[in-house]
């Protein structure tokens, strides 16, 4: 039973994308696969126009774990792992408060991995019995909100209004449906069903399952602190799947919301309880046709692991060769929206930060306002100005010589 609850936040097989509207080309298609063929290091003066470094406060109470998981607020940087949820003020890093607690009791909280409603300012964290417990900003519980019958708690959401909700989820050893779905605090609205389950890759047919939690997921996969779960079949040799944990497939931008699923190369547009095809990701021969969504030898394709949208730019990572382990290789890629260019770069060498001369940057997360905020180590810092501080600094991170190998980690806010 505790191994659904670890991968019913996401895990899923697409028959949806098999059957995927066609999208016009033109201004919508992204060409991914020509800015392959062609990388280049990425510069942050080319798309943004200021970084500003927050060193978090360390105390007692406010010591980060391993895997974090960071969301940036209009004043607040709010940071998760799977037993702490943590708020710090977005100008100085000061430590603000913990927000709720792990644990069975009526105000506890299963997993601290949730979202954030922006238009009701509320923190909505997993809790038991397909609840949320909900905090305001302030980290002090306001109530339990039990979800309608038939709904997942684990997966990604999007305020449509402040009453209505879409959510992006899925169950791949329960029911093994992947749904979108919309609904009030009261009933479920609607529901499209994206997907059954395939008989030939369900939870009995499973031989072996591995989770891969370490500091640098990122840099190898792209995405998630949070960890990955590969899957084995019984049987089945050369066939696998992998779940990136916490892997966010709807968002929204400019209150619009967006979806992506995997082995589906079209981002669409939620509307009216219908899903309309917004942009289609061009990946050439890199494309990983649904048919070969199992086969491990088919993973010289890319799998875009990450989606980072806002009006005027769109972040992707993307891996090739995910199940290879001397082979496996992350990209940024960023696509302009004004002029429709699109660059690659390998996510190891990240964003040339040559705004301020520091640390590379690696976006993970953005705010409903279209702010990118990236994750530093403490030790990555330390070992930085070991080599570079006796050259001059920029006033921007000149602060961030006290910051010590102990501490928690730097956040990189970065603004069009």
């Amino acid at each position: 039973m505790q191994l659904k609850k670890w991968i019913n936040s996401g895990l899923c097989v697409l028959l949806f994308g098999a059957c995927a509207p066609a999208v016009e080309q033109g201004d919508n298609r992204i060409d991914i696969a020509s800015a392959f063929s062609d990388q280049q290091t990425l510069k942050a003066s080319d798309y943004f126009s200021k970084v500003r470094y927050v060193a978090l406060e360390t105390t007692d109470e406010s010591v980060i774990g391993n895997g974090a998981n960071i969301t940036i607020l209009d004043d607040q940087i709010m940071v998760t792992t799977a037993k702490q949820c943590l708020l710090f003020d977005k100008q100085t890093g000061r430590f603000l408060t913990t927000v709720g607690h792990h644990g069975e009791d009526p105000e506890g909280y299963r997993n601290a991995n949730g979202w954030v409603n922006p238009l009701t300012r509320t923190i909505c964290l997993d809790s038991w019995h397909r609840s949320w417990c909900m905090y305001d900003l302030k980290g002090q519980f306001q109530r339990k909100f039990t979800l309608p019958e038939g709904m997942a708690t684990s997966g990604s959401f999007v305020a449509l209004d402040k009453k209505t909700t879409v959510a992006h989820t899925s169950d791949f050893l329960g029911e093994g449906t992947e749904n979108v779905q919309f609904f009030t605090e009261d009933s479920v609205l609607h529901t499209l069903v994206l997907h059954e389950q395939d008989q030939d890759y369900n939870a009995g047919n499973i031989a072996s399952i591995s989770v891969l939690k370490s500091e640098n997921n990122r840099e190898v996969y792209g995405s998630t602190g949070a960890g990955v779960i590969m899957i084995y079949f019984k049987d089945a040799p050369g066939k696998a799947y992998i779940h990136l944990m916490n892997l966010q497939r709807m968002w929204a931008v400019d209150n619009q919301a967006y979806l992506k699923t995997e082995h589906n190369d079209t981002i669409y547009r939620v509307n009216n309880y219908a899903l309309e095809p917004a942009y289609v990701l061009d990946l050439g021969k890199y494309h990983w046709p649904y048919a070969e969504r199992f086969n491990t030898e088919h993973d010289h394709a890319l799998m875009v692991t990450q989606i980072l949208d806002s009006r005027e730019l769109m972040i992707l990572r993307l891996v090739q060769h995910i199940y290879t382990d001397d082979k496996r290789k992350a990209f940024n890629a960023i696509y302009n929206k004004t002029t429709g260019e699109v660059r690659i770069g390998r996510i190891e060498e990240g964003i040339l930060d040559d705004l301020t001369g520091f640390l590379p940057l690696r976006p993970e997360t953005i705010s409903s306002r279209g702010e990118y905020g990236g994750l530093i180590e403490a030790t990555e810092v330390v070992e930085w100005f070991e080599k570079h501080g006796s050259a001059k600094l920029s006033p921007e991170i000149e602060h961030l010589k006290r910051v010590d190998e102990e501490d928690n980690p730097v956040i990189a806010l970065i603004e069009k």
